[in-house]
């Protein structure tokens, strides 16, 4: 059974468990109203271990878990390792029906993965960087969402047809787009751009010039017509905050949100820059893909990584045109800081007295986009409306679930209903690609198909756990599975 957490500001001395290592330790939050101890009840979650580790078992690398229940953190939990393989391991051939994803490295060179270790959050970064920094603009009047993007960066217009040309393809609409357009994803922005290896003048792999680019790339479809899920909108929600505060992204969030809560594992460049006077090495972060941005080699461009990324975010756009640092991806954290980071949704938007962005703003932003209920978007936020986010929040979180997903492998949950926070971090990229697709270049990885890399079930279990699931039966313990050594 876990712990009942205690309000001491430091880790209990992790107990693993198993030969692919379940730690638990004593969370250290206690002076928060939303984080603080409020009961003495104790949760069974020997059935979330068995899911998890079964995954692992069959060669998911690691993950930790994070849940938060009444007033309460009633499971904090880590499995698996850091890094099972590197850039030595041997790659699979095009076409290779090789699907076995057993650890290439040899145990000794294993590291456990702990309740600190820090993940790329990839997309959640969308949540915790940039609507943060926009619930706060807002809440502040320093941000109208239903300003004009032009009138923020007068540099976003549309494209000219060239005079005398027969035909022109260019869809137009850049002056009706307003911030809240970009936050619904109905702006009518290309799902991505990838600049790093664009040809002609919409190469860039240089922050500045990439942040020109942006402004100036086509529309996809016209505004306000369809819901495109699109990095770009964030890209340019990240530079809409940097116009606004006069700071990078990455420094305005460290000063306002990460340094006033103290999270000492939470930021951009982790491995540049010290963190409250933190410095972290690579094995402190879980890896990412095995051989850099090259999917088992089928990729190549200027600068590409081949190296094992560790401690690096791995989502292309930012680490080679944004320099690490972007509205859409590159923010690094670890279960313990998430918890408290997204405590402030459930908490009236303060912490501790301070007061970060006020309910009024967090009920906006979570309220579904009324014009296509249908895609499970409010501002941002993917909302569990009609329970139509079952991939991502499983078949028991309330209607008036929120939260969001990455691409390297981790999922947040916030349900106001239940009260219930879950924080799920994985590195299911650090698996091989699946060679044997069919088509002209894989990017499945055997990660993406497992319990864990898929949220649903692993979210389904805690429920289960939490006893929030009627009529349900718990998994057997998994004595066999897990043993103290």
């Amino acid at each position: 059974m876990f712990k009942k957490w205690t309000s001491v500001l430091a880790f209990a001395s992790a107990n693993l468990i198993s030969g692919y290592g379940v730690a638990q330790d004593v969370f250290p939050y206690a002076s928060n109203e939303i984080l603080s101890p409020s009961t003495t009840q104790v949760y069974d979650f020997s059935n979330v271990d068995q899911l998890i580790l079964a995954d692992v078992a069959k060669g998911f690398p690691g993950a930790t878990l994070a849940v938060w229940h009444n007033g309460e953190i009633v499971n904090l939990s880590a499995y698996g390792y850091t890094k099972i393989h590197d850039e030595n391991s041997p790659k699979r051939g095009f076409g290779s029906d090789d699907h076995d994803n057993s650890p290439s490295l040899p145990e000794s060179e294993m590291v456990p993965t702990t309740t600190a270790t820090m993940y790329d959050l990839a997309s959640n970064t969308k949540m915790y960087s940039t609507n943060y920094a926009l619930q706060y603009l807002v809440s502040q009047g320093m941000l109208d969402l239903d300003s004009k993007v032009e009138d923020i960066l007068p540099d976003f217009k549309d494209n000219k047809c060239q005079e005398g040309a027969e035909s022109c393809d260019i869809i137009s609409g850049k002056a009706s787009v307003t911030v809240r357009d970009l936050l619904h994803h109905t702006a009518g922005n290309e799902p991505t751009v990838e600049y790093y290896m664009e040809s002609g003048e919409m190469y860039s792999q240089q922050r500045q010039k990439t942040m020109e680019l942006m402004l100036k790339t086509d529309l996809k479809y016209s505004p306000h017509t369809v819901v495109a899920y699109s990095d770009i909108d964030y890209m340019i929600l990240g530079q809409i905050i940097e116009e606004i505060t006069g700071q990078r992204q990455d420094e305005f969030m460290e000063k306002t949100f990460y340094a006033p809560l103290d999270l000492t594992h939470t930021g951009y460049r982790l491995l540049n820059q010290p963190v409250n006077g933190h410095t972290y090495q690579p094995e402190q972060f879980a890896a990412t893909e095995v051989y850099g941005n090259t999917r088992e080699g089928q990729l190549t461009f200027d600068n590409i990584r081949t190296y094992t990324l560790q401690g690096e975010v791995h989502d292309e756009k930012t680490y080679y045109s944004m320099e690490g640092i972007a509205g859409h991806a590159g923010l690094f954290s670890n279960a313990v800081d998430m918890m408290k980071l997204m405590s402030l949704m459930l908490n009236d938007g303060s912490y501790e007295g301070v007061q970060y962005f006020t309910q009024d703003v967090i009920d906006e932003f979570v309220t579904i986009n009324p014009d296509f209920e249908d895609k499970g978007f409010a501002l941002g936020w993917n909302v569990n409306h009609n329970k139509g986010k079952s991939w991502l929040f499983g078949d028991y979180a309330s209607e008036s679930t929120f939260g969001h997903s990455g691409w390297v492998g981790t999922a947040s949950l916030i349900d106001p209903e239940n009260r219930v926070m879950i924080i799920l971090l994985g590195n299911k990229k650090n698996t091989h690609i699946k060679m044997d697709c069919g088509n002209e270049f894989c990017g499945s990885f055997e990660g993406d198909s497992m319990n864990v890399g898929r949220y649903g079930a692993v979210m389904e279990e805690v429920y289960k756990s939490l006893g929030l699931a009627k009529n349900v039966q718990f998994s057997q313990s998994p004595d066999k599975l897990m043993h103290t050594h």
